[in-house]
C-alpha cells in the first residue's frame, strides 16, 4: 500500500482488494461489537427488572411482619382487657383463677 498515488493505477488496482478486505473485516467487527452491546444492555434490564421485583418482594414481607406483629399487639391489648374486665367483676369469676 506504500506505493498509491494518482498516478500508479497499477498499485492501486492491487490495493484496492486489500482495502475492501479491511474494510469488511471493520464492518464484521462493528457489527459484533453492536451485537454484544444489544446483549449487554438486555442484561442490564433484565437485573434491573430483578432488583425492583426482589425490592418490591422485600417491601411487602416487611409490610406482613409489621402487620403480624401489629395483630399480636392487638391481641395481647384484647386479652389484657379482657382480663381486667373479668377481674372487676365483683363475684365473678376471680383474677387468680384465671390467671393460673
Amino acid at each position: 500500500m506504500n506505493n498509491l498515488n494518482a498516478g500508479n493505477h497499477a498499485g492501486v488496482s492491487a490495493t484496492l482488494p486489500q482495502l475492501q478486505a479491511a474494510l469488511q473485516t471493520l464492518a464484521q467487527a462493528r457489527s459484533s461489537i453492536g451485537s454484544n452491546l444489544d446483549a449487554l444492555a438486555n442484561v442490564v434490564s433484565n437485573s434491573n427488572s430483578k432488583i425492583v421485583t426482589l425490592q418490591t418482594t422485600q417491601s411487602d414481607l416487611v409490610d406482613a411482619d409489621v402487620a403480624q406483629e401489629a395483630m399480636k399487639e392487638q391481641q395481647t391489648t384484647l386479652q389484657q382487657q379482657a382480663l381486667v374486665q373479668l377481674g372487676s367483676t365483683p363475684g365473678k369469676i376471680p383474677l387468680i383463677n384465671i390467671l393460673a
